[in-house]
């Protein structure tokens, strides 16, 4: 799934053992295992059905695998998903940005959610706008970005 010449010289970012789920006596995913270094990003390609997304689950702690376990660091996600997730960037299909907000307004938004208000709301909009290389885009509205831009601005959104 994942090819590295990464050598292994740091603790792994991210550990996937021997991961299993099954549906009723139905296996959707059998015996996944990969170990991701720092710096290294993880693409599941695969058809429809294929359990890319039950994967993805269960490296952020959403679906409880079977069979097998996934370590974010030194995190155990299964018993630890909320601490997990706030420590993973994850971006899917979809995106939860408000078209009547302009970039910098979503990302405050967003902040609310996390009790980050007013002028701190503000300037932790601005580090992650610059973070994601979306900064010359903050007052733009969203149906203006492009789809990967969209994608950026989503990963930056917590």
């Amino acid at each position: 799934m994942l090819i590295s010449n990464t050598v292994a010289t740091e603790k792994p970012a991210l550990v996937a053992y021997d991961l299993w789920k099954l549906y009723g006596t139905h296996p959707v995913v059998q015996g996944v295992d990969f170990t991701l270094q720092p710096g290294e990003i993880l693409g599941l390609l695969g058809p429809n059905g294929a359990g890319k997304t039950t994967i993805v689950g269960m490296l952020y702690g959403a679906v409880k695998p079977t069979r097998g376990f996934v370590k974010l660091g030194s995190t155990q996600v299964q018993s630890n998903g909320r601490l997990a997730r706030r420590r993973m960037g994850i971006v899917t299909q979809e995106d939860n940005l408000d078209p009547d907000f302009s970039v910098m307004e979503n990302l405050i938004h967003f902040a609310h959610h996390y009790r980050i208000l007013g002028r701190a709301a503000r300037q932790r909009a601005s580090e992650l706008l610059e973070r994601v290389n979306l900064q010359d885009y903050a007052r733009h509205s969203v149906d203006e970005l492009s789809g990967g831009m969209k994608r950026r601005l989503v990963l930056a959104g917590p």
